[in-house]
């Protein structure tokens, strides 16, 4: 967005400056509004701030803190990474392969795992890392404010399938096939390998 916003900043700012300044566009008051234009366009652009954490028990992840009042904030993290978290720590084996697990050793105790997210009590938890990021919240501040009131914004839930041998998987694999031919499209593919279309794709995609 600095590319959008910054030049923008710049035209309108010159615009309302010149009409002010119309010969001395070298003076020192000129350049002061003209950073103080320039500072203002690119407010848009900070009204989020992003943390990145690797976390020792949910992995990768991330919270999202919104800078204006009431300072809401997110907290983004995947159950997989918490899953391979338990699974390494356990000591327990399996394939993964980007976001997908193709074998674990013992499915009843990986499911048990990601069931205990559902009872977690993670108030307390939650609570702990927004402290980290707002720092208006920390008992610190002497402000005597209370931490957020959580709930839940968004939860996708991915099912892995899973066969028990590679007889399993050959025997409804042709079908498998055909149904991709029938139903999947060029887009579809594309957004498979991770090259997505949108409005400004002006090209056209074709099948070979």
């Amino acid at each position: 967005m600095f590319i959008a916003h910054l030049p923008a900043g710049y035209l309108w700012t010159r615009y309302l400056l010149r009409r002010r300044f119309a010969t001395d566009v070298r003076s020192l008051l000129y350049r002061k509004l003209m950073a103080l234009g320039l500072a203002g366009s690119l407010l848009p652009d900070v009204d989020m701030l992003y943390f990145y954490f690797i976390d020792r028990d949910l992995g990768f992840m991330h919270l999202r803190l919104e800078t204006w009042l009431p300072l809401s904030i997110q907290v983004c993290f995947n159950g997989r990474e918490y899953l391979a978290r338990r699974m390494d720590r356990a000591g327990m084996a399996y394939q993964r392969h980007d976001n997908c697990f193709s074998q674990i050793e013992k499915l009843p105790q990986a499911q048990k795992w990601l069931d205990d997210l559902g009872t977690r009590k993670w108030a307390r938890r939650l609570n702990a890392m927004a402290r980290r990021v707002n720092p208006w919240i920390h008992p610190s501040c002497k402000w005597d404010l209370h931490g957020y009131y959580w709930s839940i914004r968004e939860c996708e839930f991915a099912t892995d399938v899973m066969f028990q041998d590679t007889a399993a998987l050959q025997a409804i694999y042709p079908a498998l096939v055909r149904h991709a031919i029938d139903h999947f499209h060029t887009p579809d593919v594309l957004r498979f390998f991770g090259r997505t279309t949108n409005h400004a794709f002006a090209g056209e995609a074709q099948r070979v």
